[in-house]
């Protein structure tokens, strides 16, 4: 890759942040159509970087795409729409996992052993980049232990659209904090529940695990959704 394309490969990137930035801070309201050469007018770029970070916001499922007329418009992330990230995410990972059991290796209950180990270190630190780095390398490393590619493929796309929708979502939540005590509990019982998800791995136990995961992602389903209506309910 010379010089010039590294340049451009940054510029796009800038671009699609740009992007999720005016989504999520609601300057792109939901539903609302996309017009490329008014967004390039806007960021004052030109439409090709738009263009290309129009596309990736698509294939991340943050955009959704006309087939009939291929016109862009922005999803509308509803309670629905965070219910079937999270069932997605439940269903690949409860197979991940089931497979894992079968599959991991020592040096995959050792790397998801080491990411619990982090992020029990920064339990009370709230929004801590450290504790979120490791918390999806635990994550990560569950789905890689299936050794399906197909699994492994899904979980990338599906998580980066997460991503985008939460971590930048909560870029523009209210800022009304949770109670440091409330911080404390939660962030234990996710330690908590790591350990018991790698411990059933390591023991083999398929079915258990499954039950485990499968109450973790519905409880955070629940808690992004309260979340989300508490902010509406501050907003307006």
């Amino acid at each position: 890759m010379n010089a010039g394309s590294i340049k451009n490969s940054k510029g796009e990137k800038l671009v699609e942040a740009r992007l999720a930035e005016m989504i999520f801070s609601k300057k792109l309201k939901p539903g609302s159509k996309l017009i490329e050469r008014d967004l390039a007018a806007i960021l004052g770029v030109s439409r090709i970087p738009v263009r290309e970070a129009i596309g990736r916001l698509i294939a991340r499922g943050i955009l959704l795409q006309d087939e009939k007329n291929r016109s862009v418009r922005v999803r509308n992330y509803t309670d629905d729409e965070i219910v079937n990230l999270y069932e997605l995410r439940e269903a690949l990972e409860t197979t991940a996992a089931r497979l894992a059991c079968e599959r991991a290796t020592k040096q995959d209950l050792a790397a998801m052993a080491e990411a619990t180990d982090t992020m029990e270190s920064e339990i009370g630190n709230y929004r801590s980049v450290i504790w979120g780095r490791a918390d999806y390398k635990f994550h990560e490393t569950m789905v890689a232990a299936s050794k399906n590619d197909r699994i492994i493929h899904s979980f990338h796309l599906l998580i980066s659209e997460c991503e985008f929708v939460f971590d930048f979502n909560q870029k523009f939540k209210s800022e009304q904090l949770p109670t440091e005590e409330w911080v404390r509990k939660h962030m234990r019982e996710v330690v908590n529940g790591h350990r018991e998800i790698l411990l059933l791995i390591s023991n083999g136990e398929a079915t258990a695990v499954e039950a485990v995961i499968r109450s973790h992602m519905r409880s955070s389903a629940d808690r992004e959704i309260h979340s989300t209506k508490r902010d509406r309910d501050l907003v307006g």
